[in-house]
């Protein structure tokens, strides 16, 4: 199952800088696997922190901003700095 979720974290990526079915696919990803979406999203956030904006974009894209903004307050408390 490690290789299966790589795999799905992988695609998750792609999309998730920007391809043209971008809105559909982030949607039905949320209702499959949502596990590997928080994932991926922490991910992207941990290697490259600039990408905060792209990132609550997503979150908001599946209606949950609350829970992407918890996970990465838990992460790095000063992320709300970055906003500004």
């Amino acid at each position: 199952m490690p290789v299966v979720s790589e795999l799905l974290n992988d695609v998750l990526m792609v999309f998730m800088q920007g391809h043209a079915n971008f809105g559909p696919f982030i949607q039905k990803f949320w209702q499959i696997i949502p596990t590997i979406l928080i994932t991926g999203l922490t991910n992207m956030y941990r290697k490259s922190p600039t990408l905060l904006s792209r990132i609550l974009d997503i979150a908001q894209e599946v209606k949950v901003m609350l829970l992407i903004m918890y996970i990465l307050l838990r992460f790095n408390p000063f992320v709300l700095f970055s906003l500004f």
